[in-house]
């Protein structure tokens, strides 16, 4: 009996089941994971956060309502966010859509070019096996549109493995988890787009077909209320 080759043998199947059991932790579960599974999760993701507001993103602060000097909220509100989850990278959203000129007049929160998102994603340290976690401010609706617009718009181009933060980082900071300051980190990562999935992207004239009553479709308008507060 060959010692030597059985330890080869041995160390080879040590080494395939620590790769397999790294590719399955690496494995999204699902389109919306927990702050709970984020925690357990921290160092085999990268997270995406997307704001508008970036200075938010570096800068200290009160994480509630302020208080006047008798000891009472000034307001009652959503959760004020400052600082964001450790090891997140921040997205700024005017980067994750595009504006063109289409018959002459400027269109906004367009699909960027596959160029450009490209250069967006190796600049926020994305390789195109990571598994992705995207959150955002979370204090509000629109907080969590722009996370799922980057949500989207990365399933667009091809990549799968990829999840939102149930409640974004509101949620996060409201389960008593570690907060981090500073400026966004990231290598350069290199990410690619596999595929531009134009079955999931509406075009003009598909809108109107359906508004003409054509097509087997459903248009649903997920604008607000007149005189909500989210209108």
């Amino acid at each position: 009996m060959n010692l030597a080759r059985i330890s080869l043998a041995g160390a080879l199947l040590c080494v395939l089941a620590l790769l397999s059991a790294t590719v399955s932790a690496t494995e999204v579960p699902g389109p919306l994971v927990d702050t709970q599974w984020l925690r357990n999760n921290l160092d085999k993701v990268v997270i995406l956060d997307v704001r508008r507001d970036v200075k938010s993103f570096e800068k200290r602060g009160k994480q509630a309502g302020a208080v006047n000097p008798c000891g009472v909220a000034k307001q009652k509100g959503p959760l004020k966010v400052a600082g964001h989850i450790p090891g997140a990278v921040l997205v700024p959203w005017n980067k994750v859509t595009a504006k063109r000129k289409v018959a002459g007049k400027e269109i906004k929160a367009l699909v960027p070019a596959k160029a450009d998102f490209e250069r967006l994603m190796q600049k926020s340290g994305v390789d195109n096996d990571n598994a992705l976690v995207i959150t955002s401010k979370g204090k509000a609706v629109i907080h969590m549109a722009l996370a799922g617009r980057l949500f989207w718009t990365l399933k667009y181009f091809g990549f799968d493995n990829v999840a939102l933060l149930d409640g974004g980082t509101a949620q996060w900071i409201n389960d008593k988890q570690k907060i981090g300051f500073g400026r966004s980190k990231a290598r350069k990562g290199d990410f690619k787009a596999t595929a531009e999935r134009g079955e999931i992207l509406a075009s003009m004239e598909d809108v109107e077909k359906l508004a003409e009553g054509r097509g087997t479709g459903q248009l649903v308008d997920v604008r607000a209320a007149p005189g909500s507060i989210w209108a």
